[in-house]
């Protein structure tokens, strides 16, 4: 690691400066549609782990406010968590509902325990409720010098 890579949680929202909006083509991969990957270059290592969440949301007045505290008290919490890098907050798109957001880990075993806490895993069930659609994918980061990658991760499920 050289001395200008960064390990703590960094402000994705602030080193890519997108427009959150426009990034709910779920059809792409949420790496080829954002200009500004460059700009993480010093921040992502090669094994980091990126976890992106695509959601269509229900039409419940109720729910815009109840997701935005999961998401507030997941974000507070995964930021304690040792092996949290950033989270984007995607914004909802109102014509679609959709909205696509992502948070890097420094590995998946940092990503699971995370996952793992009370308020992460309250946000988890809201999901069985409030979305149309839901998916979570998985990326693993391919680092090698400047260039970087992101290879898919299937994780296996147990029966």
């Amino acid at each position: 690691m050289n001395k200008n890579t960064q390990i703590f949680p960094f402000d994705l929202e602030v080193i890519l400066g997108e427009q959150r909006e426009k990034y709910v083509d779920f059809d792409l991969p949420v790496y080829k549609i954002f200009k500004g990957w460059n700009r993480l270059e010093p921040y992502l290592q090669d094994g980091n782990y990126l976890v992106v969440f695509e959601s269509k949301r229900k039409r419940y007045p109720f729910l815009d406010e109840l997701l935005n505290f999961a998401d507030y008290f997941s974000y507070r919490e995964a930021k304690k968590m040792p092996g949290f890098r950033g989270y984007y907050r995607g914004e909802l798109d109102k014509d679609t509902h959709r909205c696509r957001s992502f948070c890097v880990w420094q590995t998946r075993d940092s990503a699971r325990t995370g996952a793992k806490q009370p308020n992460h895993r309250k946000a988890m069930l809201m999901a069985k409720f409030a979305f149309d659609l839901y998916r979570v994918k998985r990326y693993i980061v391919k680092k090698q010098g400047n260039k970087i990658g992101f290879k898919e991760y299937f994780p296996q499920r147990s029966n």
